[in-house]
């Protein structure tokens, strides 16, 4: 058992050491960094933003929109952050999201991240939902860090529409999960209603390809647009068409 787990971790390794390889500028920086050889270190990105990560051992600092954020990832659980921060901040997969005056809903949100992401944009509130008791800890953290808190509902377990109190049809979804998307999106399920009466906007990772799941919105009326990276993996958005244009069921 332990080699299978010393294996895994050196797997894990390499996946990390390739991705800063791709995304960055100064990878080595960070992979001194990351081996404790150096003290801090900053994150140059390769393109997108000008967002810039520094790092210390636990924490992490960017400046995006004019504001400094401060993050925390101080476990062996959370190494991989400073790269999902990295990609939001500077990629940003989720910018096509409309949250400016919104309400937004965040299933799989993680350290809180992507809610930080969500209200620097101008998102009105967030509604957070991840099943890690720790995560949900470090969530709770960040938000303070960032004085948010009073602008996030979050809840530990998952999705439940009866924890929620949206106002409207013109809310936001952002969806990623490890794999839950497909119970959510699932026609015989007792969540797709509710999710297509709430939300005029979805966007989702995927990680066992997308066609049931965009063939349920595209007959509930939105249009759907994917991209994956051949494995079954990669990200979805979907849009509440026009009336006039919608699909018809």
């Amino acid at each position: 058992m332990r080699k299978r787990g010393a294996i895994g971790n050196m797997i894990n390794e390499m996946g990390v050491a390739l991705a800063i390889f791709t995304t960055t500028r100064n990878p080595f920086d960070y992979l001194l960094f990351r081996a404790h050889i150096r003290k801090s270190a900053m994150m140059l990105p390769k393109s997108g933003s000008e967002s810039r990560l520094f790092l210390l051992p636990g924490s992490a600092t960017l400046t995006y929109m004019g504001k400094r954020l401060a993050f925390e990832y101080n476990s062996a659980a959370l190494r991989i952050v400073p790269l999902a921060l990295m990609e939001i901040f500077t990629y940003e997969p989720y910018k096509e999201l409309k949250v400016r005056g919104r309400e937004v809903v965040d299933v799989g949100a993680s350290v809180g991240d992507t809610a930080i992401y969500f209200l620097t944009r101008g998102a009105r509130k967030v509604y957070c939902f991840d099943r890690d008791a720790y995560r949900i800890s470090v969530l709770r953290r960040n938000l303070k860090r960032n004085r948010l808190q009073k602008y996030v509902k979050v809840f530990q377990g998952e999705f439940d529409a009866r924890k929620l109190k949206l106002k409207g049809s013109k809310n936001s979804l952002k969806v990623d999960c490890e794999g839950c998307e497909y119970s959510l999106f699932d026609p015989s399920g007792a969540h797709l209603d509710y999710i297509t009466s709430r939300f005029s906007q979805i966007v989702m990772e995927f990680h066992r390809g997308d066609r049931e799941i965009r063939k349920a919105l595209e007959q509930r009326g939105y249009r759907v647009r994917s991209s994956g990276n051949g494995n079954g993996r990669g990200i979805l958005y979907a849009r509440k068409a026009n009336r006039r244009n919608a699909v018809r069921v």
